[in-house]
């Protein structure tokens, strides 16, 4: 596997590895967690962000699915132990696909702007949505 060198603005973003989405039927996620445990290692390392990203409940005042009957198990929005979460990283609870206007990942002003770099296990629905709005809302320095 090749090594890419991290550039002085690079800050790691871990999008929903929690149990209870891992935990899923439909998903099989070892290869993703231990990447994603490995970057953020990485990052760590390197002296760069790390911010990680659970998902819990749903935006206030949606309404256009039925709310589940089924209650979470407690650990549900729980990050994965496998990323080695540390003091310094950054933690965002979000209550939708992308995160929560209300709880922006505030990244350091270390000189400006970091490049981001993502890494989740629903690459089509949490991981790229939230690229998305970090890209909408670079002009705004919330992320």
């Amino acid at each position: 596997m090749p090594v890419t060198a991290l550039d002085d603005s690079s800050a790691l973003l871990v999008i929903d590895l929690q149990e209870g989405i891992v935990s899923l039927p439909t998903i099989d996620p070892a290869a993703v967690v231990w990447s994603a445990g490995r970057a953020s290692r990485a990052f760590r390392s390197a002296g760069r962000p790390v911010v990680l990203v659970n998902v819990a409940g749903g935006a206030p005042g949606r309404n256009e699915l039925p709310k589940s009957s089924r209650t979470p198990a407690p650990n549900w929005t729980d990050l994965v132990p496998q990323l080695g979460t540390v003091e310094s990283d950054h933690r965002v609870t979000k209550k939708n696909w992308d995160r929560s206007p209300d709880r922006p990942a505030r990244l350091p002003a270390e000189g400006g702007r970091h490049t981001r770099r993502a890494a989740g296990i629903a690459t089509s629905i949490g991981v790229e949505s939230t690229a998305r709005s970090a890209t909408n809302s670079a002009t705004t320095s919330r992320w």
